[in-house]
């Protein structure tokens, strides 16, 4: 995690130093919220609706209308139920805590429809890479399972009519395929940014 840290840092340095407007040829640095619904695989895990979760994100515009980019995130999500934790050689009962902890890594390209003035939608796709951690715990004993999986996000968005500083709205379907022990997962993620542009 400290790794994960000092890479955040360079980013928000970097993203920082970088020019602001979203005419071609320049970029817009976003931060947004990220209120996450697990599904599939993941939603079996852990089922709760999560309010942890972050994204930064870099856009430099090839047109008025096209951009590509960068993000990083990070998600947190966690459940308790009472039930049957079963090991290899054991099995307890009792209050069961499973946490999910997610840092996707995009590379993205986005099409912008409308104009500036009036506010634009937005589609997009990211591509990339997570790491994802899954850890079970009741009482004493804990599994811990991470990986890194390969992932895919198509993202449809909303960029309000600000000047200088940039708001936006999106919901992006973050889709991890299976690697190791860890079968593909998957969640819904409603992110709330504002920006520089």
């Amino acid at each position: 995690m400290k790794n994960f840290r000092i890479l955040l840092l360079v980013a928000l340095v970097v993203l920082a130093a970088s020019p602001a407007s979203s005419q071609p040829g320049n970029s817009t640095v976003g931060l947004a919220w990220s209120l996450t619904m697990p599904t599939g695989d993941m939603k079996e895990f852990t089922d709760d609706f999560s309010l942890r979760g972050v994204n930064l994100e870099y856009r430099r515009f090839k047109r008025s209308d096209l951009a590509f980019g960068l993000n990083v995130g990070f998600n947190v999500f966690n459940d308790d139920k009472d039930n049957t934790f079963i090991g290899e050689n054991f099995a307890v009962t009792g209050q069961r805590w499973t946490y999910i902890n997610t840092v996707p890594i995009y590379a993205s390209v986005f099409k912008f429809s409308g104009n500036k003035r009036d506010g634009r939608m937005f589609f997009g796709a990211n591509a990339g890479t997570a790491w994802l951690e899954q850890r079970n715990t009741l009482g004493l004993y804990e599994t811990v399972e991470s990986n890194w999986h390969l992932a895919l996000a198509p993202e449809i968005g909303y960029n309000f009519p600000w000047d200088d500083f940039l708001g936006y709205a999106s919901v992006r379907y973050n889709y991890l395929f299976e690697a190791g022990e860890v079968p593909a997962q998957g969640w819904f993620e409603l992110k709330l940014g504002f920006g520089l542009d």
